[in-house]
C-alpha cells in the first residue's frame, strides 16, 4: 500500500507540473508610446499616448483606432499568421492574412541578431532581460538595432515575434527605436505600463467580424484601386 501512496503521489507531482507547463497566460496589456531627444510637435504627434493589446496563450490582438476609422492586427502564433483588419468609416470592414509562406519571404532578405545581455528592469511588475537588436539587409549591408526588453513568464519563445523579429524569445514589455535622422535622432519608446490578468479573455475576442469582406478575394476593382492594389500584389 505505501507503495500505491508514493506511485499516485509521484503521478500526481508529475501531472501537476505537466499543467503548469502548459498554462498560458491570458490577460490584457496597456502599452504607453513617447518620444525623447525632440520637443518638435511634427514628431510627437505621430504617435498615440496609450493602447491596449488582449492576449490568449500565443495570440495577440490590439486595435489602432483615428479618425476615418481603425486598424485591428491579430497575431496567432500558433498557425504563424498576422491578419489585418481596416474599418473604414463610409467604406467598411476588410482584412488581408499574411501567412507562414509569405512571412518567410518577407524576411528572406534580412538577418537577425539577437544579445541577450545580462541587464534587467521591471516592467509593469516583470523581470525583464535587456536585448540588442541587430537587423542587417542583405542586399544593401545597411544595418539598423533597437533595443527590446523581453520577459519569459508571459512566453518563452518566438510565437509573438515571428511577425516583427523571428527567433526572438520571450515576450516584448519595452522596444527603443532609433526614429532616423530626419526626425532628430528621436528615440520612441514603446513600453507595458499595465499588465491585467483578470480580463477575461476568449477565443471570440480573435475572430473578424462577420461582415468583413477579403481585401483580395471579395473586394471590387474600384475597392481595390481605393486600396492601392495591384496585380501583382495579388500575386
Amino acid at each position: 500500500m505505501k507503495k500505491l501512496t508514493l506511485l499516485f503521489f509521484a503521478i500526481f507531482i508529475g501531472l501537476a507540473g505537466l499543467l503548469s507547463a502548459q498554462k498560458q497566460f491570458s490577460g490584457s496589456i496597456k502599452t504607453s508610446y513617447k518620444i525623447e531627444g525632440t520637443e518638435d510637435p511634427n514628431i510627437l504627434s505621430k504617435v498615440p499616448e496609450e493602447n491596449e493589446m488582449i492576449i490568449l496563450g500565443n495570440k495577440s490582438k490590439i486595435v489602432f483606432s483615428s479618425q476615418g476609422g481603425a486598424q485591428t492586427i491579430i497575431v496567432d502564433g500558433d498557425k504563424k499568421t498576422q491578419t489585418v483588419l481596416f474599418e473604414i468609416n463610409g467604406y467598411g470592414k476588410y482584412y488581408t492574412v499574411v501567412d507562414e509562406e509569405k512571412m518567410q519571404k518577407k524576411f528572406q532578405t534580412t538577418d537577425y541578431k539577437y544579445d541577450y545581455l545580462e541587464e534587467y528592469m521591471t516592467i509593469a511588475g516583470y523581470n525583464c532581460q535587456k536585448v540588442i537588436v541587430t537587423e542587417t539587409d542583405l542586399e544593401t549591408d545597411e544595418v539598423e538595432s533597437m533595443v527590446v526588453y523581453i520577459n519569459k513568464e508571459i512566453c518563452n519563445t518566438d510565437a509573438h515575434n515571428f511577425n516583427q523579429l523571428p527567433g526572438l524569445l520571450g515576450f516584448v514589455l519595452r522596444q527603443e527605436l532609433n526614429m532616423g535622422e530626419e526626425n532628430e535622432n528621436a528615440i520612441l519608446i514603446i513600453e507595458a505600463k499595465e499588465v491585467n490578468t483578470g480580463k477575461k479573455i476568449k477565443d471570440f475576442d480573435f475572430m473578424l467580424p462577420s461582415d468583413a469582406k477579403d481585401l483580395f478575394k471579395d473586394t471590387t476593382p474600384d475597392e481595390k484601386k481605393f486600396f492601392g492594389i495591384t496585380d501583382e500584389d495579388e500575386d
